[in-house]
């Protein structure tokens, strides 16, 4: 029998960009959707929604194994710090 691997992500970003709540949106939609289409994982904000320049961005996968489920998040984290429109400003990475 397989084992079940969870893969999690915690990642603050700030949005320089954003004079709004509305801009905020924009790039966090646009954040998650092309995470979830890229990477095949869950991803939603979870925190300091109020704010209008940063966020907390959660990403999770599955996996059979423990080294499959770190290197998702890995590369899910790589992508994320290679983007323009925002900044990961501090990362919580686990695999349970």
């Amino acid at each position: 029998m397989s084992g079940l691997f969870v893969g999690v992500l915690r990642a603050e970003i700030v949005i320089p960009g954003s004079a709004s709540l509305k801009d905020k949106r924009r790039v966090l939609r646009s954040l998650i959707e092309r995470v979830r289409g890229r990477f095949g994982v869950s991803c939603a904000e979870l925190g300091a929604q109020d704010l209008w320049q940063r966020s907390v961005v959660g990403v999770a996968c599955i996996s059979g194994s423990s080294a499959e489920a770190l290197e998702t998040v890995e590369n899910v984290l790589s992508w994320m710090e290679r983007q323009d429109d925002f900044e990961v400003i501090g990362v919580l990475k686990e695999v349970r």
